[in-house]
């Protein structure tokens, strides 16, 4: 599918599956809200690692009632999502800069030439001071899934996450990071085709914020 293809379809399928999403249930869209019962991370560790508790899964279909996505689709996703964070931001944050092997597999053609471009700033936690080790403090996903009008499958996910993480030799460092991912099947395999993030950076005293989206860049 072509970019302008991608961005029309993920329009209409964002239209279509959150608001549906929402109505389903109580429980409020933002992966950075905590949900009694969910799953959540955590945790310390001194070396670079990702682990994101899965608050939600769901599948919006024509060919059947709103319910849980399945566990292939889900692991895939939230394996994506975690590698992504692992290249840009736990390995640089807990081991220094480093190539960012395997990143471009993992987003389209387009999406993958802005991330390493004009919005490897918002994608990139490099050239801070080195943090001793990372600790989570709640980081977590929703995904929400749109199955095609012909095919039961999940057509579309869309991905959002909280990734959340101080620094235990001083804990007033903090990188926070919100996002939402659109994936697309390309090839048999799911990859980004959109995304908008916000990452929030408090080190030494300074905080900063950068933004990000697949059509704009601040």
């Amino acid at each position: 599918m072509s970019p302008p293809g991608i961005r029309k379809a993920l329009v209409v399928a964002l239209a279509v599956a959150l608001p549906l999403a929402a109505c389903s249930s109580g429980d409020d869209d933002d992966a950075a809200t905590k949900k009694d019962g969910t799953e959540t991370s955590s945790e310390a560790f001194t070396k670079a690692g990702v682990h994101l508790g899965v608050s939600k899964a769901e599948l919006v279909s024509p060919h059947q009632a709103l319910g849980p996505l399945d566990k292939g689709t889900t692991d895939a996703v939230v394996g994506i999502v975690q590698k992504v964070l692992l290249l840009t931001s736990a390995r640089p944050l807990a081991e220094g800069d480093a190539p960012a092997t395997g990143l471009g597999e993992l987003f389209t053609a387009d999406a993958g030439a802005r991330v390493t471009g004009p919005d490897r700033k918002a994608f990139f936690d490099e050239g801070l001071p080195h943090f001793g080790g990372l600790k989570d403090v709640g980081s977590r996903v929703r995904l929400t899934a749109l199955a095609g009008s012909d095919d039961p499958a999940p057509a579309l996910v869309v991905a959002k996450y909280l990734w959340d993480v101080t620094n235990t030799d001083r804990p007033t460092d903090r990188v926070t990071r919100t996002g939402e991912l659109s994936l697309v099947k390309q090839n048999g395999a799911w990859k980004i085709a959109a995304y908008t993030i916000v990452v929030r950076r408090t080190v030494e005293g300074e905080t900063t914020t950068s933004t990000a989206t697949t059509e704009t860049t601040r």
